[in-house]
């Protein structure tokens, strides 16, 4: 997931000019944020990856095994639905 996550950072700042906020956003959480914000739904649905997607980034190699990521992640024909949220 953390490769996932730099991906995305770096996409952001290339496309969003997010580059002021490259200190802070590169910094690890507080102690202990991810396991409390993990009883979460919400949170775990977006920050998590569905195992079709890890699936898909294993095969392409772009993370080594599927068994080390978080699989309850938003599938794809759910995305709609994050727009009327």
């Amino acid at each position: 997931m953390k490769i996932f996550a730099c991906f995305f950072f770096l996409v952001l700042v290339g496309c969003v000019g997010l580059a002021g906020y490259k200190k802070v956003a590169l910094e690890p959480p507080e102690a202990g944020l991810v396991e409390r914000l993990s009883n979460l739904a919400e949170f775990v649905r977006s920050y998590e990856i569905s195992s079709e997607l890890a699936k898909a980034l294993a095969s392409a190699g772009v993370i080594p095994s599927v068994e080390s990521y978080g699989l309850r992640g938003i599938l794809e024909e759910q995305w709609p639905s994050l727009a009327r949220s």
